[in-house]
């Protein structure tokens, strides 16, 4: 007979500033998506993308984490810091793999901008 167990959601508490409990309401409460990732700082995709872009958006991202990630050091979970830090890395992968290379240098060899 299978087992079924019900894990109860954590609720984390993390203190804020007025300002931005009031950003995170409004962003929860979206009239439209452009005014939902405006909120939260994003802008709707543009129609044609250059590896450029997206390398910037992922420079920006990495330093929201990195900020995050020292904001929070004493206070946030563990596991919760480790799971910033592993998103940071993966987004640094994923980075690396849009550093343009010059031409007639390895592949391999990419450079961080």
């Amino acid at each position: 007979m299978p087992v079924m167990s019900i894990s109860r959601p954590k609720r984390i508490v993390v203190y804020v500033s007025e300002a931005e409990a009031k950003a995170i309401k409004q962003a929860a409460k979206p009239t439209k998506s452009a005014s939902f990732l405006r909120r939260l700082g994003l802008c709707p995709p543009p129609v044609l993308v250059t590896h450029r872009d997206l390398y910037s958006h992922l420079s920006r991202l990495n330093k929201a984490l990195a900020d995050l990630g020292e904001r929070y050091a004493a206070t946030a979970p563990s596991s919760l810091l480790q799971d910033l830090r592993k998103l940071h890395q993966s987004n640094l992968e994923i980075q690396r793999t849009l550093t343009p290379v010059i031409q007639g240098e390895d592949n391999y060899d990419h450079q961080d901008g």
